[in-house]
């Protein structure tokens, strides 16, 4: 996986997650709801930071090339 594909997975995956946290606390009680369709989507967005391989292991990745890249 290259550099820019990690951290594009790690911004992507995370500010979905805040924008619809965002969105639930907006709505309120209702957010949770299933009527409103914002729970099935926080559930659904959960997979997208351990789906192809953790965002935690994602920023220990980008740290070490960071890290090899200004060794040399």
């Amino acid at each position: 996986m290259s550099l820019g594909a990690a951290i594009a997975k790690v911004v992507a995956s995370e500010n979905a997650q805040h924008v619809c946290d965002e969105a639930i606390q907006l709505h309120g009680a209702i957010g949770f709801m299933r009527d409103c369709g914002l729970e099935r989507v926080l559930r659904d967005l959960r997979i997208f930071r351990i789906f192809e391989c953790a965002n935690d292991i994602m920023r220990m990745f980008v740290a070490l090339t960071g890290m090899q890249v200004r060794s040399c």
